[in-house]
């Protein structure tokens, strides 16, 4: 996997390869808004079948990155419990 900053029309966005199924692109400031949320620009594309998606809402958005960094930590646990084996 992959990713790079990019700028699309003066819109900072991060920009993910997910290896095997496409891109995932979310904005890097929380300022915008579609169905009375406010949030993250948050885009996939899987199979080349162009950039989709809508906004990741700020409560989401920490949702996520609690999970993944849950995850995560997890990890790094699990590696360093199989290093003193």
């Amino acid at each position: 996997m992959s990713a790079k900053e990019i700028d699309i029309n003066s819109t900072k966005y991060l920009e993910i390869h997910v290896g095997g199924a496409g891109e995932i692109r979310i904005s890097k400031i929380p300022n915008w808004s579609t169905g009375g949320y406010d949030g993250f620009s948050f885009d996939m594309n899987w199979d080349n079948g162009g950039f989709f998606g809508g906004v990741l809402c700020i409560e989401d958005a920490q949702i996520l990155v609690n999970y993944i960094n849950n995850g995560l930590r997890r990890e790094k646990i699990n590696n360093l419990k199989n290093q003193d084996l």
